[in-house]
């Protein structure tokens, strides 16, 4: 479903002209509100306050006295606990309230969205004399062999966040890989005079004008579950409020049919989901993992990232060939650690 935007002026809808937002945001959930809070914004003036979807006419009245009534004052100070010997008490976890945390080696099933790791293993195997997918020549000195691997996840109906992973491998001689976050590109066709337009980038907008764009797509293929919608995640800003990122369509997600509905452009940038007609590299977490031999790391962090829906792990996975380095047998394996909300 696509996030619903309320706005209220600070100076005139709240009755001390302050926001204070931990309060707000506790107010919410202690109200009879049922629709799940996504984040509060604040800035020119105004106070947005993002649901995951449309809030019924009693819950927009509900909001409108939560509202009115606020103080804008800040939460009393919660006590620190300590033990005896005066140490302060702490809870160190990333995982987000409500979710579970579990370690996955196996995509899901991408043809049922609410599977949950009942997919291919996300592991490489190499052999001497293999193909490679993509030969890349850099100069006379350099080449690279690469193949890939795609780890899906289903998060429209189950909401996923990455922790950590762990990689073990054999038999690396200066091989390495990438890990990263791409799309699903969509189907197109290059064609004059369309309401699409494709950017340089790859990503396809909204265009300027009826009949200015430049490719042609399926719209009712976009809205299948893995069509080519990605979602822009809420990203946290200089004053730590989340706010969206950029994003030229809307779609509201039905749980009923598992499909996308109402695809409509947000030519302002405003939106909830984008489309990208290529394999455009969203995010990046391992940077040329150089391994040799045999062995194991932890990549561990002390956050969590939100994968949003449409998002895949690509692994690109390149073999080093060379003089002095011929065609050899090498595997890794990857698990990752992830908080979710469904587990099986």
């Amino acid at each position: 479903m696509a996030s619903t935007k309320y706005t209220y002026a600070i100076l005139t809808d709240f009755p001390y002209q302050k926001v204070d937002t931990d309060r707000l945001i506790e107010e919410i959930g202690d109200s009879s509100i049922t629709i799940a809070l996504d984040f509060i914004g604040t800035g020119s003036g105004d106070c947005d306050i993002w649901f995951k979807a449309a809030l019924s006419e009693s819950e927009e009245t509900t909001l409108d006295g939560i509202v009115a009534a606020h103080s804008g004052e800040p939460l009393p100070t919660v006590e620190e606990k300590h033990d005896v010997s005066g140490r302060l008490h702490t809870v160190a976890s990333p995982r987000p309230f409500g979710k579970t945390s579990c370690f996955v080696g196996a995509s899901d099933l991408t043809s049922d969205v609410e599977d949950v790791g009942g997919g291919l293993p996300f592991m490489y195997h190499h052999k001497v004399g293999d193909p490679f997918e993509t030969v890349f020549v850099f100069d006379s000195d350099t080449t690279a062999y690469m193949d890939y691997v795609y780890m899906d996840m289903n998060v429209v109906e189950n909401e996923t966040w990455l922790n950590s992973g762990l990689a073990e491998w054999d038999g690396c001689q200066m091989d390495h890989i990438c890990v990263e976050i791409v799309p699903y590109p969509v189907d197109f066709e290059s064609q004059e005079g369309t309401d699409y337009l494709m950017l340089a980038s790859g990503i396809i907008i909204p265009a300027p004008a009826p009949g200015y764009g430049n490719v042609m797509i399926d719209s009712t293929a976009v809205l299948e579950p893995y069509g080519g919608l990605t979602e822009a995640p809420t990203k946290e800003g200089s004053d730590g409020l989340m706010y969206p990122q950029t994003a030229f369509w809307n779609a509201d997600w039905n749980s009923t049919t598992n499909k996308f509905e109402n695809l409509t452009p947000a030519p302002s940038g405003d939106g909830n989901y984008n489309l990208f007609g290529s394999e455009y590299y969203l995010a990046r977490f391992v940077t040329k993992m150089t391994l040799l031999d045999g062995g194991r790391i932890v990549l561990e962090t002390t956050d969590a990232t939100r994968i949003g829906h449409g998002m895949r792990f690509r692994a690109r996975l390149c073999t080093h060939i060379d003089d002095d380095i011929p065609d050899h047998e090498w595997k890794i394996c990857v698990v990752m650690k992830f908080h979710r909300d469904f587990t099986c």
